[in-house]
């Protein structure tokens, strides 16, 4: 595609075909770790440019639109899915487990687990949630009350309090590492055991394998991918 300034619009190169003959326009969402002074860029030069959407071309907008994370926009529609998903398979007035990747402190998941708390309190069992800092798994279900106000404060999982997971759960922080020597890392591992919290230091090689993994691994009647892993881009690898 080329940008056209006659038709102020997307123009196709000759090997396109273009079925409609119309000018197809774009719009764009935030995604994560975008910032507010990109967001406000795109609208100023959307607008600048004569762009037929002008500042609407990207939402998000501080002065100008919805907060996707003050106001849920995607999760507000991923909710939609699984009301119906959970009509399909006969689990709406049923107890079910969910599992997301995306933590507390972010967009979608954290909107998620807001929704959740809201509309199935006492039907949806959370037991996994995952995101850039590390994972919480309760077979028994993690906290809603202490999420949500994770949520509030910006907080992602590894911050999950300790003392309320149960029986066979366990927190693992990526984020919490030691040096053992100039070839071994290990990272910190929490469980429940017998009603005691016991932090254990675990190879980086184990971890690792538990992080990638246990999302797939792990069963749960429900699965919102919600993103997780906000923090991979920075500044240094833009």
């Amino acid at each position: 595609f080329i940008w056209d300034y006659e038709k102020k619009a997307l123009k196709y190169r000759e090997y396109v075909v273009d079925y409609l003959n119309l000018p197809e326009y774009l719009y764009l969402g935030p995604d994560e770790n975008f910032h507010d002074s990109m967001i406000q860029w795109l609208a100023a030069e959307s607008t600048r440019l004569g762009y037929y959407s002008k500042g609407a071309f990207i939402s998000g907008k501080e002065e100008a639109g919805i907060n996707h994370k003050e106001y849920g926009v995607t999760s507000w529609g991923c909710l939609q899915y699984l009301h119906h998903t959970l009509r399909y398979l006969k689990l709406d007035t049923k107890e079910f487990t969910v599992k997301i990747t995306g933590g507390p402190d972010g967009d979608v998941a954290g909107n998620m687990i807001k929704l959740l708390a809201q509309y199935y309190p006492r039907n949806a069992k959370t037991i996994l949630v995952l995101d850039g800092s590390g994972v919480a798994f309760d077979p028994q279900g993690l906290n809603y009350d202490a999420m949500c106000k994770m949520f509030d404060k910006v907080q992602p999982i590894w911050e999950y309090p300790t003392h309320l997971l149960h029986d066979g759960a366990f927190l693992l922080s990526m984020w919490k590492t030691r040096e053992v020597s100039s070839f071994k890392k290990e990272i910190l591992k929490v469980r429940k055991e017998s009603g005691r919290v016991v932090e254990e230091w675990i190879s980086a090689n184990e971890a690792n394998q538990i992080y990638r993994t246990i999302a797939h691994k792990e069963y749960a009647d429900e699965f919102i991918p919600g993103g997780g892993s906000p923090r991979t881009l920075t500044m240094q690898n833009m």
